[in-house]
């Protein structure tokens, strides 16, 4: 095959191989969470020769250990989140507790309470049989009263 009869497939090879570069670096850079993932996107596409350089990158950035800010910014955000949930967690479980303690101590002044309405039930229906029974005595006295009143007429 001659250069001539190449020419015309030369743009389809060229975007169909920038293409498979690009989605390997899509891939890898997610994977991988490359800084600046959006520029060695559009770089790969456009000049897919360089994809090397990326791959070179991506070695460097493992060798070096820097992480993007975005992963930094996620791993702080993790980091509250869990601290907020352990917050949280412990302030649920004092909460419980004090709910409990004071239900222990409604329950307990609740039995008291219970108690005392029943002496005072008793008390009242004490002082209501006396004073029936004093009305009952005065009742008798007018009724007496009454009748000999009654009688001298």
């Amino acid at each position: 095959m001659t250069y001539e009869q190449i020419q015309p497939w030369l743009p389809w090879i060229r975007t169909i191989c920038a293409c498979c570069c690009c989605y390997y670096v899509i891939k890898d850079s997610r994977k991988h969470e490359v800084p600046y993932r959006n520029f060695w996107i559009i770089f790969s596409f456009v000049c897919f020769p360089l994809t090397g350089a990326y791959i070179y990158y991506k070695g460097y950035i493992k060798r070096k250990g820097q992480t993007s800010e975005l992963t930094n910014r996620q791993l702080e955000m993790e980091m509250k989140q869990r601290e907020m949930q352990t917050k949280l967690r412990l302030e649920r479980n004092a909460w419980e507790e004090a709910r409990k303690k004071e239900r222990k101590l409604n329950s307990e002044a609740q039995a008291k309470l219970e108690k005392e309405i029943e002496a005072e039930r008793k008390k009242r229906a004490a002082a209501h049989k006396k004073r029936m029974k004093e009305l009952a005595e005065e009742r008798e006295l007018q009724q007496e009263a009454a009748a000999k009143a009654l009688h001298l007429k």
